[in-house]
């Protein structure tokens, strides 16, 4: 029985906090919950969506992709939990694109494709593994997932080093402690690490200072310490960054694609301060280096 934290319009905030704590401890979450939304990041504000689904005393959970922003254990921790609800007598369906997962946690398995059902199978039954899933997901046998790649590495052409940041509202913690890195030309780098490691923060606050309050740091580009105190000064400098969370900090949900391609360099389709709509269609098609 869920524990009732408003009554007669007035809420208890004391009951409230009290519940809160209690959901968030059942999807693995430790966070003050007076934290903004906004101030944790996009796997750990997927369990604060799961969390509040269970505040309902749900009996049919529908769960879509909930572990796309969580790491491995995370996402162990939430199939665990999928299994004690299941207990519980609670019933779920999962939407995943993660086979090893479904394989993992599902009692059946249905299979769409164009928006058709194409099979469901008894993951009891012999010979269910991930390649027979995806013999129903693409509608034939798949020799090979992955094409084949051979890289043409090239020299170090960018580095940071020893980049110090600040967490930008508890200034006391350190998100970045002495991060070093660097990155050869036509190489495909890739930062690893559990939730609230410091991978987002880092390749944010090397991109202008876009996050954080930055302490110190080298950063090398092409042989030149440059440095780069804000977007513009990145972005003239040649970087790009692809967020994470693209609704809340990638991109402009009031305008059309156009406008949202070319907003970040809008001196190659403007004069005088006005943008011209031609070079505007045409630079969205073009190869832009």
């Amino acid at each position: 029985m869920i524990e009732q934290s408003g009554r007669g319009g007035l809420i208890d905030w004391k009951i409230a906090n009290r519940r809160a704590l209690e959901l968030m401890a059942r999807v693995g979450l430790e966070e003050d919950p007076d934290t903004l939304i906004k101030d944790i990041g996009l796997g750990k504000q997927q369990l604060v969506e799961i969390a509040k689904a269970f505040a309902k005393d749900v009996k049919l959970l529908i769960l879509d992709e909930p572990t796309a922003a969580l790491n491995e254990a995370d996402s162990q921790h939430l199939l665990d939990l999928l299994r004690g609800v299941k207990r519980r007598g609670i019933t779920s369906i999962m939407i995943s694109h993660k086979l090893n997962e479904i394989e993992q946690i599902a009692d059946s398995i249905t299979i769409l494709r164009d928006g058709k059902t194409i099979e469901t199978l008894d993951v009891n039954a012999d010979g269910i593994n991930e390649d027979r899933i995806v013999r129903g997901m693409v509608g034939r046998e798949l020799s090979s997932r992955f094409p084949d790649h051979t890289p043409n590495i090239g020299e170090v052409f960018f580095e940071v080093s020893d980049w110090w940041v600040r967490h930008p509202i508890s200034t006391e913690r350190m998100v970045c402690k002495g991060s070093s890195f660097n990155v050869r030309r036509g190489e495909i780098v890739g930062f690893a690490g559990l939730m609230g490691a410091g991978r987002t923060e880092l390749a944010m606050s090397v991109f202008g200072r876009s996050y954080g309050l930055h302490l110190s740091g080298r950063i090398v580009k092409d042989g030149e310490e440059i440095e780069l105190k804000n977007v513009a000064d990145a972005i003239a400098h040649g970087l790009g960054y692809v967020s994470e969370d693209r609704k809340a900090v990638g991109l402009n949900l009031l305008d059309d694609i156009k406008t949202s391609v070319v907003a970040s360099k809008l001196s190659k389709v403007s004069s005088m301060g006005v943008v011209d709509p031609v070079p505007a269609e045409y630079l969205i098609r073009a190869d832009i280096p």
